[in-house]
Protein backbone atom coordinates (compact mmCIF):
# COMPACT_ATOMS: atom_id res chain seq x y z
CA UNK A 1 0.00 0.00 0.00
CA UNK A 2 3.00 2.34 1.21
CA UNK A 3 4.35 1.68 -2.35
CA UNK A 4 1.54 2.23 -4.28
CA UNK A 5 1.18 5.48 -2.20
CA UNK A 6 5.10 6.56 -3.38
CA UNK A 7 4.36 5.39 -7.42
CA UNK A 8 1.14 7.69 -7.06
CA UNK A 9 2.88 10.50 -5.78
CA UNK A 10 6.09 10.26 -8.25
CA UNK A 11 3.28 10.10 -11.29
CA UNK A 12 1.56 13.12 -9.88
CA UNK A 13 5.68 14.87 -9.87
CA UNK A 14 6.00 13.93 -12.95
CA UNK A 15 2.88 15.54 -14.39
CA UNK A 16 3.29 18.44 -12.48
CA UNK A 17 7.31 18.54 -14.00
CA UNK A 18 6.30 18.03 -16.88
CA UNK A 19 3.40 20.69 -16.83
CA UNK A 20 6.10 22.99 -15.61
CA UNK A 21 8.37 22.24 -18.72
CA UNK A 22 5.52 22.77 -21.14
CA UNK A 23 4.70 25.65 -19.31
CA UNK A 24 8.11 26.93 -19.24
CA UNK A 25 8.39 26.30 -23.12
CA UNK A 26 5.69 28.08 -23.86
CA UNK A 27 6.52 30.83 -22.09
CA UNK A 28 10.75 30.79 -23.87
CA UNK A 29 8.64 30.74 -27.22
CA UNK A 30 6.39 33.51 -26.37
CA UNK A 31 9.35 35.59 -25.25
CA UNK A 32 11.24 34.45 -27.92
CA UNK A 33 8.01 36.15 -30.47
CA UNK A 34 7.87 39.25 -28.70
CA UNK A 35 11.73 39.76 -28.64
CA UNK A 36 11.67 38.86 -32.60
CA UNK A 37 8.65 41.90 -33.11
CA UNK A 38 10.11 43.95 -31.21
CA UNK A 39 13.19 43.66 -32.85
CA UNK A 40 11.69 44.10 -36.12
CA UNK A 41 9.70 47.26 -34.77
CA UNK A 42 12.71 48.64 -33.91
CA UNK A 43 14.34 47.90 -37.02
CA UNK A 44 12.08 49.53 -38.85
CA UNK A 45 11.72 52.71 -35.95
CA UNK A 46 15.61 52.72 -37.46
CA UNK A 47 14.89 52.31 -40.77
CA UNK A 48 12.30 55.35 -40.95
CA UNK A 49 14.23 57.93 -38.72
CA UNK A 50 17.25 57.73 -40.56
CA UNK A 51 15.47 58.18 -44.06
CA UNK A 52 13.58 61.03 -42.43
CA UNK A 53 16.86 62.38 -40.75
CA UNK A 54 18.58 62.38 -44.11
CA UNK A 55 15.92 63.84 -45.99
CA UNK A 56 15.84 67.13 -43.32
CA UNK A 57 20.15 67.90 -43.87
CA UNK A 58 19.70 66.64 -47.78
CA UNK A 59 17.20 69.93 -47.75
CA UNK A 60 19.40 72.05 -45.63
CA UNK A 61 23.20 71.43 -47.55
CA UNK A 62 20.63 71.72 -50.87
CA UNK A 63 19.40 74.69 -50.05
CA UNK A 64 22.43 76.17 -48.62
CA UNK A 65 24.46 75.13 -51.80
CA UNK A 66 21.76 75.90 -54.19
CA UNK A 67 21.91 72.22 -55.69
CA UNK A 68 19.60 71.67 -58.86
CA UNK A 69 16.46 70.73 -58.65
CA UNK A 70 15.74 71.00 -55.39
CA UNK A 71 12.60 72.27 -55.44
CA UNK A 72 11.17 74.54 -52.67
CA UNK A 73 7.64 75.80 -52.83
CA UNK A 74 7.78 79.96 -53.29
CA UNK A 75 5.47 80.73 -50.71
CA UNK A 76 7.43 79.15 -48.38
CA UNK A 77 10.94 80.75 -49.66
CA UNK A 78 9.54 83.79 -50.22
CA UNK A 79 7.95 84.04 -46.69
CA UNK A 80 10.91 85.07 -45.05
CA UNK A 81 12.74 88.67 -44.98
CA UNK A 82 15.89 87.01 -47.07
CA UNK A 83 17.40 83.59 -47.99
CA UNK A 84 19.26 83.95 -44.82
CA UNK A 85 16.53 84.00 -43.09
CA UNK A 86 15.47 81.23 -44.89
CA UNK A 87 18.63 79.10 -44.15
CA UNK A 88 18.47 79.90 -40.31
CA UNK A 89 14.68 78.88 -40.23
CA UNK A 90 15.60 75.64 -41.93
CA UNK A 91 18.31 74.63 -39.79
CA UNK A 92 16.24 75.73 -37.10
CA UNK A 93 13.73 72.80 -37.89
CA UNK A 94 15.82 70.32 -38.72
CA UNK A 95 17.71 70.48 -35.59
CA UNK A 96 14.51 70.78 -33.68
CA UNK A 97 13.00 67.62 -35.23
CA UNK A 98 15.92 66.08 -36.47
CA UNK A 99 17.84 65.98 -32.97
CA UNK A 100 14.47 64.19 -31.09
CA UNK A 101 14.28 61.67 -34.36
CA UNK A 102 18.08 60.58 -34.06
CA UNK A 103 17.59 60.10 -30.16
CA UNK A 104 14.65 57.80 -31.10
CA UNK A 105 16.97 55.86 -33.71
CA UNK A 106 19.94 55.55 -31.17
CA UNK A 107 17.09 54.15 -28.84
CA UNK A 108 16.39 51.30 -31.36
CA UNK A 109 20.02 50.80 -32.12
CA UNK A 110 21.17 50.12 -28.45
CA UNK A 111 17.98 47.59 -28.31
CA UNK A 112 19.22 46.16 -31.41
CA UNK A 113 22.48 46.07 -30.98
CA UNK A 114 23.78 46.78 -27.45
CA UNK A 115 25.51 50.05 -28.54
CA UNK A 116 27.06 52.64 -25.69
CA UNK A 117 27.83 56.39 -26.15
CA UNK A 118 29.53 58.55 -23.62
CA UNK A 119 27.09 60.73 -21.63
CA UNK A 120 28.74 63.69 -23.29
CA UNK A 121 27.18 63.18 -26.38
CA UNK A 122 23.89 63.40 -24.86
CA UNK A 123 24.35 66.92 -23.35
CA UNK A 124 25.91 67.99 -26.87
CA UNK A 125 22.53 67.15 -28.67
CA UNK A 126 20.60 68.71 -25.95
CA UNK A 127 22.40 71.96 -26.64
CA UNK A 128 22.27 71.55 -30.07
CA UNK A 129 18.18 71.06 -29.82
CA UNK A 130 17.48 74.15 -27.62
CA UNK A 131 19.35 76.08 -30.16
CA UNK A 132 17.11 74.76 -33.10
CA UNK A 133 14.09 75.57 -30.82
CA UNK A 134 15.27 78.89 -29.69
CA UNK A 135 15.88 79.62 -33.62
CA UNK A 136 12.63 78.03 -34.62
CA UNK A 137 11.32 80.72 -32.06
CA UNK A 138 13.13 84.03 -32.57
CA UNK A 139 12.59 83.54 -36.46
CA UNK A 140 8.85 82.23 -36.15
CA UNK A 141 8.09 85.68 -34.31
CA UNK A 142 9.61 87.60 -36.47
CA UNK A 143 8.06 86.02 -39.46
CA UNK A 144 4.66 86.51 -37.73
CA UNK A 145 5.07 90.03 -37.19
CA UNK A 146 5.33 90.43 -40.61
CA UNK A 147 2.15 89.88 -41.11
CA UNK A 148 0.66 92.06 -38.23
CA UNK A 149 -1.29 94.61 -40.26
CA UNK A 150 -3.26 94.94 -43.60
CA UNK A 151 -2.86 98.13 -45.84
CA UNK A 152 -4.60 98.67 -49.33
CA UNK A 153 -3.23 101.41 -52.12
CA UNK A 154 -6.09 102.42 -54.37
CA UNK A 155 -6.07 103.95 -57.18
CA UNK A 156 -8.48 104.72 -60.19
CA UNK A 157 -7.92 103.47 -63.82
CA UNK A 158 -9.13 106.47 -66.21
CA UNK A 159 -11.08 105.93 -69.53
CA UNK A 160 -11.77 109.46 -70.90
CA UNK A 161 -11.84 107.58 -74.45
CA UNK A 162 -14.62 105.64 -73.40
CA UNK A 163 -18.11 106.63 -75.10
CA UNK A 164 -19.61 103.15 -75.46
CA UNK A 165 -22.92 102.57 -73.67
CA UNK A 166 -21.36 98.38 -73.75
CA UNK A 167 -18.31 98.02 -71.87
CA UNK A 168 -16.82 94.28 -73.02
CA UNK A 169 -14.64 92.98 -70.25
CA UNK A 170 -12.02 90.21 -70.66
CA UNK A 171 -9.70 88.11 -68.59
CA UNK A 172 -6.36 87.58 -70.10
CA UNK A 173 -2.96 85.39 -69.05
CA UNK A 174 0.11 86.19 -69.58
CA UNK A 175 1.84 84.12 -72.72
CA UNK A 176 5.04 83.83 -70.19
CA UNK A 177 3.09 82.88 -67.15
CA UNK A 178 3.57 79.48 -65.86
CA UNK A 179 -0.27 79.81 -64.15
CA UNK A 180 -2.88 77.58 -66.13
CA UNK A 181 -6.83 78.27 -66.98
CA UNK A 182 -7.10 76.03 -64.05
CA UNK A 183 -5.50 77.88 -61.05
CA UNK A 184 -7.27 77.98 -57.53
CA UNK A 185 -6.83 82.28 -57.07
CA UNK A 186 -4.68 82.39 -54.31
CA UNK A 187 -2.22 79.96 -55.64
CA UNK A 188 1.80 81.55 -55.97
CA UNK A 189 4.48 80.21 -58.37
CA UNK A 190 7.38 81.35 -60.49
CA UNK A 191 7.23 82.82 -63.78
CA UNK A 192 9.63 79.88 -65.89
CA UNK A 193 11.13 82.58 -68.51
CA UNK A 194 10.83 86.03 -66.13
CA UNK A 195 11.67 84.34 -62.60
CA UNK A 196 9.40 86.47 -60.93
CA UNK A 197 6.83 85.26 -57.96
CA UNK A 198 3.38 85.42 -59.59
CA UNK A 199 -0.35 85.18 -57.99
CA UNK A 200 -3.59 84.67 -59.27
CA UNK A 201 -5.20 86.23 -56.35
CA UNK A 202 -7.40 88.59 -58.49
CA UNK A 203 -11.25 89.30 -58.03
CA UNK A 204 -13.47 91.45 -59.84
CA UNK A 205 -16.57 93.50 -57.79
CA UNK A 206 -19.28 95.39 -59.78
CA UNK A 207 -21.41 98.10 -58.11
CA UNK A 208 -23.32 101.10 -59.64
CA UNK A 209 -21.68 104.23 -60.77
CA UNK A 210 -21.77 106.99 -58.65
CA UNK A 211 -22.04 109.20 -62.09
CA UNK A 212 -22.80 108.72 -65.73
CA UNK A 213 -19.58 107.19 -66.37
CA UNK A 214 -17.79 104.23 -66.16
CA UNK A 215 -15.11 103.61 -63.50
CA UNK A 216 -12.58 100.93 -62.81
CA UNK A 217 -11.02 101.16 -58.87
CA UNK A 218 -7.97 98.86 -58.09
CA UNK A 219 -7.23 98.19 -54.65
CA UNK A 220 -3.53 96.40 -54.08
CA UNK A 221 -3.86 94.72 -50.57
CA UNK A 222 -0.60 93.17 -48.67
CA UNK A 223 -0.05 92.79 -45.01
CA UNK A 224 3.34 93.79 -43.11
CA UNK A 225 4.51 94.69 -39.98
CA UNK A 226 2.94 98.35 -39.70
CA UNK A 227 1.08 100.33 -42.03
CA UNK A 228 3.99 101.66 -43.47
CA UNK A 229 5.33 98.26 -44.62
CA UNK A 230 2.28 97.17 -45.84
CA UNK A 231 1.92 99.85 -47.58
CA UNK A 232 6.01 99.47 -49.03
CA UNK A 233 5.00 95.67 -49.83
CA UNK A 234 1.38 96.83 -51.87
CA UNK A 235 3.30 98.94 -53.84
CA UNK A 236 5.22 96.45 -54.87
CA UNK A 237 2.41 94.70 -56.54
CA UNK A 238 2.19 95.33 -60.90
CA UNK A 239 -0.89 94.38 -62.28
CA UNK A 240 -1.76 95.37 -65.65
CA UNK A 241 -4.80 96.89 -67.53
CA UNK A 242 -5.51 97.75 -70.76
CA UNK A 243 -8.29 99.50 -73.21
CA UNK A 244 -8.55 98.21 -76.68
CA UNK A 245 -11.02 99.88 -79.39
CA UNK A 246 -13.11 101.88 -76.92
CA UNK A 247 -15.04 99.05 -75.63
CA UNK A 248 -12.85 96.12 -74.80
CA UNK A 249 -11.47 95.78 -71.06
CA UNK A 250 -8.61 93.13 -71.31
CA UNK A 251 -7.64 92.44 -67.27
CA UNK A 252 -4.66 90.26 -66.20
CA UNK A 253 -5.07 87.07 -64.60
CA UNK A 254 -2.33 87.28 -62.50
CA UNK A 255 -0.60 90.10 -60.69
CA UNK A 256 3.36 89.61 -60.18
CA UNK A 257 5.51 90.85 -57.19
CA UNK A 258 8.88 92.85 -57.68
CA UNK A 259 12.19 91.07 -57.53
CA UNK A 260 13.04 92.98 -54.08
CA UNK A 261 9.28 91.72 -52.68
CA UNK A 262 8.31 89.03 -50.35
CA UNK A 263 5.05 87.03 -50.04
CA UNK A 264 2.59 88.74 -47.29
CA UNK A 265 -0.41 87.54 -48.98
CA UNK A 266 -1.22 90.14 -51.98
CA UNK A 267 -4.44 90.66 -53.23
CA UNK A 268 -5.77 92.73 -55.81
CA UNK A 269 -9.48 93.93 -55.69
CA UNK A 270 -11.20 95.41 -58.51
CA UNK A 271 -14.16 97.45 -58.88
CA UNK A 272 -16.02 98.08 -61.91
CA UNK A 273 -18.80 100.91 -61.79
CA UNK A 274 -21.14 100.84 -64.02
CA UNK A 275 -23.49 103.87 -64.65
CA UNK A 276 -27.50 103.30 -65.06
CA UNK A 277 -28.77 102.52 -68.37
CA UNK A 278 -24.96 100.88 -69.90
CA UNK A 279 -24.16 97.66 -70.02
CA UNK A 280 -21.31 95.14 -69.51
CA UNK A 281 -20.35 92.15 -70.90
CA UNK A 282 -18.31 89.78 -69.24
CA UNK A 283 -16.43 86.99 -71.27
CA UNK A 284 -16.52 83.20 -69.39
CA UNK A 285 -12.24 84.45 -68.90
CA UNK A 286 -13.64 86.07 -65.86
CA UNK A 287 -15.60 84.29 -64.24
CA UNK A 288 -12.95 83.02 -62.03
CA UNK A 289 -12.42 86.31 -61.34
CA UNK A 290 -15.71 87.43 -59.68
CA UNK A 291 -15.70 88.11 -55.98
CA UNK A 292 -19.18 89.68 -55.65
CA UNK A 293 -22.32 91.93 -56.93
CA UNK A 294 -22.31 94.61 -54.52
CA UNK A 295 -25.99 94.47 -52.92
CA UNK A 296 -26.31 97.56 -50.88
CA UNK A 297 -29.18 99.22 -49.48
CA UNK A 298 -31.49 96.50 -50.33
CA UNK A 299 -30.28 96.09 -53.66
CA UNK A 300 -32.30 93.60 -55.57
CA UNK A 301 -29.99 90.95 -57.72
CA UNK A 302 -31.94 88.66 -60.90
CA UNK A 303 -29.72 86.45 -62.07
CA UNK A 304 -29.99 84.50 -65.74
CA UNK A 305 -27.52 81.70 -66.94
CA UNK A 306 -26.91 80.60 -70.07
CA UNK A 307 -23.58 79.28 -71.78
CA UNK A 308 -20.17 81.13 -72.07
CA UNK A 309 -20.97 84.75 -72.16
CA UNK A 310 -21.74 86.71 -69.22
CA UNK A 311 -24.27 90.01 -70.01
CA UNK A 312 -24.93 92.71 -67.67
CA UNK A 313 -28.04 94.47 -68.01
CA UNK A 314 -28.23 97.28 -65.09
CA UNK A 315 -31.68 99.38 -65.05
CA UNK A 316 -32.57 101.47 -62.12
CA UNK A 317 -35.45 103.15 -60.65
CA UNK A 318 -34.16 106.03 -58.22
CA UNK A 319 -36.92 107.06 -56.32
CA UNK A 320 -37.01 103.04 -55.00
CA UNK A 321 -33.63 102.73 -55.03
CA UNK A 322 -34.35 99.65 -57.33
CA UNK A 323 -31.13 97.87 -58.82
CA UNK A 324 -31.09 94.33 -60.41
CA UNK A 325 -28.54 92.58 -62.84
CA UNK A 326 -29.33 89.91 -65.03
CA UNK A 327 -26.13 87.52 -66.26
CA UNK A 328 -26.59 85.73 -69.61
CA UNK A 329 -24.68 83.34 -70.66
CA UNK A 330 -23.89 83.24 -74.67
Amino acid sequence: QRASKMANESGFSNIGKSLHDTLLFIGTIIRGLIKAVAMVGAGFILFITLIIVFALFASLFGVMTNMPGLNIPVIVSSIFAGHNQFEWALFGVVLTVGIPLLSLAWLAARFMFGLKLPRVIGFITLFLWIIGLALVIFIGINTVTEFKEEQFIKSEVSFDSLNANTLVVQSITSETSSITDGIVNDDWTIDEKDHVIKSGNVKLDIEKSPDNKFHLLKYSYSYGSGKKDALNNASHINYSIGLENDSLLKLSRTFNLGPEANFRNQRILLLRQVPMGKSVKLDVSVKEQLYDIENVQNIYLNFLVFEYLFYFSIMSQLLNNFFSLQFLLK
